[in-house]
């Protein structure tokens, strides 16, 4: 009881934080970075501002229906600056708990092992909470700017809905044939939670190890920029004799940093497995870390 407490007030201070809608805000205006089709004269990428700009492309192709474009984009930015955001609003508060000392009298209070899985659980919750509130009101905006499917005609509206339907597992997919949109929009909106959720834990373990929030909230961004380029350099180098590394070109994939983006289209156990035993761990040595602490409100 203690433990519910303590997260529903943390996580209650957090989402009332001005850090809180910061993150919401930048992670809605992210969105509209990502890439959503490619230019038929020459061939470069498009991003939603630059298919909004032209509206007869919108009118034409069917793959620009606010469902295609809510769900299919490639959230590149997003993705590169989500483990700075999933923490922002409420790993800083942390820092700050601990450097004024008030730590002490929480201990007291829940236990050393309640008070570190407390903040776990509370960080977890409001990285997914961040994440997903600045997803649906991406979504919202997207429903008012693009065209809905059944404004396409009832052909290519047919043979859209035939096309999606191999992307998602066989349950949603029959579905999506009937017309029904609500299990592929709340799977996304899931894995968007789920993605948030694991990407505020690194910068709650580095707390561990010091109250700095800069330094907490930096170092995660940069490991994760740092395992983006070498996933892309390995893949490209094992990727000229995949046969041979298919088993690591697997493992490769399903360890990209935003796979969890896709975890209920494709390997789905595998990509849960891997996220969610790294997550165990970062929260397994959070806490055991704070509890060594001689002084742990510090």
């Amino acid at each position: 009881m203690k433990l519910t407490r303590a997260v529903l007030s943390d996580i209650k201070r957090a989402l009332c934080s001005a850090g809180f809608v910061c993150c919401v805000l930048a992670v809605f205006v992210m969105c509209f970075t990502n890439k959503i089709g490619v230019d038929p004269r020459t061939m470069d990428a498009l991003t939603i501002p630059a298919v909004l700009s032209r509206p007869e492309l919108i009118k034409q192709d069917v793959h620009y229906c606010a469902f295609q474009v809510f769900t299919a984009g490639s959230p590149l930015w997003v993705t590169m600056f989500t483990p700075v955001l999933a923490a922002f609003a409420y790993v800083p508060l942390l820092c700050d708990e601990r450097r004024s000392g008030f730590g002490r009298m929480l201990i007291a209070r829940q236990g050393k092992t309640g008070y570190a899985a407390g903040h776990a659980i509370s960080a977890m919750l409001t990285g997914g909470i961040t994440m997903l509130a600045g997803f649906l009101l991406f979504g919202i905006a997207v429903y008012l700017l693009f065209p809905s499917l059944q404004s396409y005609g009832a052909e290519q509206a047919s043979a859209f809905l035939a096309e999606q339907a191999y992307r998602y597992p066989p349950a949603v997919s029959g579905q999506m044939s009937a017309g029904s949109f609500a299990p592929v929009l709340l799977m996304k909106f899931a894995e968007m939670f789920l993605f948030g959720a694991f990407s505020a834990l690194p910068a709650l373990f580095c707390t561990a190890f010091t109250q700095n929030k800069y330094t907490v909230l930096c170092l995660p961004f940069f490991a994760a920029y740092v395992w983006s380029q070498l996933h892309a350099r390995l893949s490209a180098k094992f990727a000229r004799s995949a046969s041979e590394h298919m088993t690591f070109l697997r493992f490769l994939d399903i360890s990209r940093t935003d796979a969890m983006l896709s975890a209920a289209e494709r390997n789905t156990l595998q990509i849960l497995l891997l996220h969610g035993g790294t997550a165990l761990l970062l929260i397994l040595g959070f806490c055991i870390l704070m509890q060594r602490r001689r002084d742990c409100g510090a």
